[in-house]
């Protein structure tokens, strides 16, 4: 880069930058959050606009590791080829590299053929982390950019992920390796390392090499004054082998339901006989239909009786008149049917799609996890099928349609003949009118026959639809499950709970998002079952700030205060704790700038805050803390425990950390080895320095 400026839109964001990146070297970038780290990585990979100056990349192929781990719903395998060839020995070596075979042992025989939820959704922070990791380490790359691949994981996995994956004896030694990291203390190995602030390369150190250089000594001395818990995967050496026999039986994702047959007739009734109308809606259409129908053949009969009177009888305008009445008859109910018709079915197309955003809304958060985004989305939508006209299947179809339609043409033309062979037959009988006609009809019905039969074709692929988004319409609701014998709901007091209740659970089980038949035992908060109280009041009385910042597509007041209880001064007294009160100084818009779905516009440490200023507004009595500062530096991390130890002083605090430091002003702590209870008590009791008890 020569004196290079980028932006996103019209605001520059990286200022006149400098920098050249020397083959097979590894830099480090660090910086405070929102300096423009991950923005630097997005203009090497050409996602953001050069508005000046030049850059040049004198690679082939660029392997990246985004900052928020992207995973799919499939395999673990299928999230690390990511459609590439499999290569045993370099998959094998990936795996081990990121500390993921501890993991897949774990997993048991399915290995890494289990399957994952949408968004890794059964997955934790930090094996998703090391997924996107293992996917961007597969690939033989000239240039690798990993954006703080190390955060979610606690400081001795993190060692050894950087000593096996990224440092100067690892598996990349000898790529050109680019590392953002709020971790500065794996960077003596770097040989660059830049330093930005607000866009700018404030300082850029070129290392000079030296002999024997290892990180053992400086990551063990930053080791002693972070006192971490050690993950499961730990660098133990395992017999994790590669796996092709087995595929998960008990997966995650749920296979799509299919029916085969006609679409039931339940399906079609509830479609016509949606409210307002129901039932009286649905048999005034059929009575519509039959008089529209009437009219039609009533119209046909009277010109064919018309025509059999003599010449005198014929001219006499009684018929006309009865004729054109008929047929004016005919257009105004036709017209009135065709509108009911219509007006019908979109009754019954919206009662559909509102039972099925209810049932969406209101249904438990574990379908959500069996069922991708992708899939809800299809249902959401037009429900389409795509054909390929190109493909052999589309030239079966069409074959079969033609086929099929030769067949219905001789159907109607035996018809046809048959009729003229009974009309010469019976020319003594008959009426010569009245054969006239039905041979008139016959001819018709060649046409309208297999028009007939298409639509009703059409319209059972169509109704397919129907009966999926009815499907959805049925999702179980969240219920306020009750375990009281008398079947009341409690409502406490407004001061539920009390300060400093300490009752200590799992966050999920907590905000009762696990199914209360899969739970044993009961959970208390203040001497009150959380069963016997309904959702809405349990979850508005808890905060969360989530490991992954949950934001919406809005202004920033309304990500922090989206029922509006605050005034914009209060707003701005959390953001300004939190020390975002810059970026609304920054910004024309203030309050209300703008922020995009998920806060893609704003930096994961800012995004982060965003979550912590809307805890402070809330002021719950119970807060919930799932690794608040994994994407922060030091500083905002020291920053952010000051002010959740004095805005919620008088709060009942969990808080779910990697990093014992985080946790070990607590007065309680609570150790978990594979989902079981391994300690519990207070924080003198434990010794930080043995590994076979942190986990």
């Amino acid at each position: 880069m020569e004196d290079a400026s980028f932006s996103w839109k019209d605001t520059p964001c990286l200022f006149s930058l400098n920098l050249k990146i020397r083959s097979g070297n590894l830099v480090g970038v660090k910086g405070a959050i929102g300096a423009g780290k991950s923005t630097l990585l997005a203009a090497i990979l050409g996602e953001i606009n050069l508005i000046s100056g030049k850059l040049r990349l004198y690679v082939n192929s660029i392997s990246y590791a985004p900052q928020s781990a992207w995973i799919f719903a499939d395999t673990i395998r299928a999230n690390i080829l990511l459609g590439k060839p499999m290569d045993e020995e370099r998959y094998q070596n990936v795996i081990k590299a990121c500390c993921l075979d501890v993991d897949l042992q774990d997993f048991g025989e399915v290995g890494d053929l289990l399957m994952i939820g949408d968004k890794g959704i059964n997955l934790s922070g930090g094996q998703k982390a090391r997924i996107s990791l293992a996917r961007a380490l597969y690939v033989d790359a000239d240039l690798y950019l990993l954006d703080d691949p190390l955060a979610a994981v606690d400081s001795k996995v993190a060692k050894n992920i950087f000593d096996q994956c990224i440092g100067s004896r690892s598996l990349l030694c000898g790529k050109t390796r680019i590392l953002v990291t709020h971790q500065t203390h794996f960077l003596v190995e770097a040989d660059q390392m830049i330093l930005l602030t607000n866009g700018h390369i404030n300082e850029l150190h070129i290392e000079q090499p030296v002999e024997n250089k290892s990180s053992n000594d400086t990551s063990q001395t930053d080791l002693s004054n972070d006192t971490s818990e050690t993950d499961s995967s730990n660098g133990n050496e395992t017999d994790w082998t590669l796996n092709t026999a087995l595929t998960d039986m008990n997966s995650i994702v749920k296979r799509e339901t299919s029916s085969d047959g006609a679409i039931k007739w339940s399906v079609w009734l509830q479609l016509f006989t949606s409210p307002p109308l129901r039932w009286f809606g649905f048999f005034l259409m059929i009575i519509l239909m039959l008089s529209n129908e009437a009219l039609y053949d009533f119209t046909n009969s009277w010109l064919s009786l018309w025509s059999s009177k003599d010449e005198r009888e014929q001219r006499s305008s009684f018929y006309a008149y009865v004729y054109l009445g008929v047929i004016l008859a005919t257009l105004i109910v036709a017209l009135i049917r065709t509108g009911y018709i219509f007006y019908i079915m979109l009754r019954g197309s919206t009662h559909f799609h509102n039972r099925m955003l209810k049932g969406i809304l209101y249904t438990s958060l574990r379908f959500f996890e069996s069922n991708p985004s992708g899939r809800i989305l299809n249902r959401a939508s037009k429900d389409q099928q795509a054909i390929d006209t190109n493909s052999r299947a589309y030239f079966i179809l069409f074959a079969t349609t033609r086929w099929f339609g030769l067949r219905l043409d001789m159907i109607t033309s035996l018809l046809t003949l048959a009729t003229a062979i009974l009309a010469v037959a019976l020319r003594h009988q008959l009426d010569p009118s009245a054969a006239a006609l039905s041979i008139s009809y016959c001819i018709t019905l060649t046409a309208l026959f297999q028009w007939a039969m298409r639509q009703s074709a059409e319209a059972e692929n169509f109704m397919t639809s129907a009966e999926r988004i009815h499907e959805y319409g049925q999702l179980v609701p969240e219920r306020d499950q009750n375990s009281s014998k008398n079947g009341v709901l409690i409502q406490p007091t407004d001061d539920w709970p009390s300060h400093g209740a300490g009752k200590s659970s799992l966050l999920q089980a907590l905000f009762r998002l696990v199914n209360q038949s899969a739970i044993n035992g009961t959970i208390l908060i203040d001497d009150i079952d959380i069963g016997c109280l309904s959702l809405d009041h349990l979850r508005s009385h808890l905060s969360v700030i989530p490991q992954v910042p949950i934001l919406f597509c809005g202004t920033l007041r309304y990500n922090i205060d989206p029922f509006k209880q605050f005034s914009d001064e209060e707003c701005l007294i959390a953001l300004e704790t939190v020390q975002l009160s810059k970026l609304v100084r920054n910004h024309p818009d203030g309050l209300h700038m703008l922020v995009t779905e998920l806060g893609t516009n704003l930096s994961a440490g800012e995004r982060q805050l965003v979550c912590v200023a809307r805890a402070i507004l809330k002021k719950s009595r119970i807060l919930l803390i799932d690794e608040a500062t994994a994407n922060v530096d030091h500083t905002t991390d020291r920053m952010i425990q000051d002010v959740i130890a004095d805005k919620f002083r008088d709060c009942t605090i969990l808080t779910i950390a990697h990093r014992l430091n985080t946790v070990v002003n607590s007065n309680r702590i609570l150790m978990l080895q594979r989902g079981e209870v391994a300690y519990f008590g207070v924080p003198n009791n434990i010794d930080l320095s043995q590994d076979d008890t942190q986990n």
